[in-house]
């Protein structure tokens, strides 16, 4: 059972449904993320959306944000 990370360059349906699964283990208070906002998330030139797959199934996710400004994310909203 080995882990294997990617960076999510296109969107599926399937990585938003398993997004939308995943983020109430984060945080109950967080509003679910759509497609429009995950698509804004991964088109920005500074961001990076990983995911780790074990056996092909998503079982985690890291956002990396290098750009400046206020964003809304998989835990929420923080600005610079």
């Amino acid at each position: 059972m080995g882990v294997e990370i990617e960076v999510v360059q296109d969107l599926t349906d399937d990585l938003v449904q398993t997004l939308a699964r995943l983020l109430p283990q984060l945080s109950r208070l967080s509003a679910p993320l759509d497609a429009e906002s995950l698509a804004r998330l991964v088109a920005r030139p500074g961001n990076r959306l990983l995911v780790a797959r074990v056996d092909g199934q998503i079982m985690g996710t890291l956002t990396l944000l290098r750009d400046s400004g206020v964003y809304r994310f998989d835990s929420g909203t923080q600005a610079d």
